[in-house]
């Protein structure tokens, strides 16, 4: 068993869990402010990483943020690009063959309601406002179901996001043919929850977002309105729902697109336990000797001195314990 020195900022307990699983049994970590891996990522300052030198820095991204690598040493990551041996790319949120049910033969899967749409977001990124006029102008086809906040249509439709919304919004969206999936924003490698939620429930995805969907989802099993005026992705859903033969054929379809790594979570783990196995070591990441890291990290050290600062983290303080 190797041991060794670790320290986790700017992530979450369920984050920082996933990677130490990743990381396996025969690697023992002990917990240090001298560390000799630092694992960071997205939430918090952003900073943090900032006060820690002469270590190996492990980024691990959410939500499609791009690593930078003049800041850390190896990243993991949903932006599909290659840097050496120091970068793995993951899918963001990635489909096992047991998350579908499989197709039933029997099921009255044509008699379901027409289409859903499900969102809370309507500003926030070019897919949230295409999204909405999109379904604005499918209602002059068919009604539209809008159980969430954006168009809401039906109140109390499902459990808010306080209560079981995971489960309510599959029980709900299992009852339709359609299901709206449009991603916020057209980023590469941010294929989201969106479409794997509609697979999970079998229904079909009237999907937008990056091409990257294609390499993980069979294009044989959802409508994609990337690149389509929005007449043309109305008439393109019409065309489907008035072809019986032709949407049975789409939902019979596997998922999952030929050629996807379902292995994707072992290789990634191999990446991980790689850098500390073989001894990787840091790399020299400031080129032209601006020490920004450096810098930041003075910044962040003089904000967190401040009695603005020290009231806001009691505040928070305060606040996590009138949750519990």
């Amino acid at each position: 068993m190797k041991k060794v020195k670790v320290k986790f900022v700017d992530t979450y307990g369920k984050q920082q869990k996933y990677l130490e699983k990743l990381l396996g049994d025969d690697i023992e970590l002990e917990y240090s402010d001298e560390p000799d891996y630092l694992f960071y990522g997205v939430f918090g300052s952003g900073m943090e990483h900032y006060k820690y030198k002469n270590c190996v820095k492990i980024f691990f991204a959410s939500e499609g943020v791009i690593p930078d690598f003049n800041e850390c040493d190896y990243a993991i990551a949903e932006y599909p690009m290659t840097v050496g041996d120091r970068y793995f790319c993951k899918p963001y949120m990635a489909p096992k063959e047991a998350d579908f049910s499989v197709f039933d033969e029997k099921a009255d899967y044509l008699g379901r309601k027409f289409c859903n749409f499900v969102f809370s977001n309507e500003t926030n990124g070019r897919g949230a406002v295409l999204r909405k006029q999109f379904c604005q102008k499918l209602m002059e086809y068919k009604h539209v179901d809008c159980p969430g906040k954006v168009l809401n249509n039906m109140k109390d439709a499902i459990e808010p996001r306080n209560g079981k919304w995971f489960h309510g919004k599959l029980d709900f969206i299992k009852d339709y043919k359609f299901t709206i999936a449009f991603e916020n924003v057209n980023t590469p490698g941010m294929v989201s929850e969106k479409i794997y939620n509609a697979f999970q429930a079998r229904t079909v995805p009237i999907y937008w977002g990056p091409d990257d969907v294609n390499k993980i989802y069979n294009p044989k099993s959802f409508i994609n309105c990337s690149g389509l005026t929005i007449d043309e992705m109305v008439k393109k859903v019409a065309e489907v729902d008035s072809n019986d033969e032709l949407y049975m054929d789409m939902l019979r379809q596997n998922p999952i697109a030929e050629g996807f790594n379902l292995n994707w979570e072992e290789d990634m783990a191999r990446f991980l336990r790689g850098i500390i196995l073989e001894n990787k070591d840091y790399y020299d990441k400031d080129p032209l000797g601006w020490d920004s890291g450096n810098k930041a990290a003075k910044e962040l050290i003089s904000l967190e001195d401040t009695m603005l600062y020290k009231l806001h983290k009691g505040r928070e303080k305060v606040a996590k314990k009138l949750k519990r």
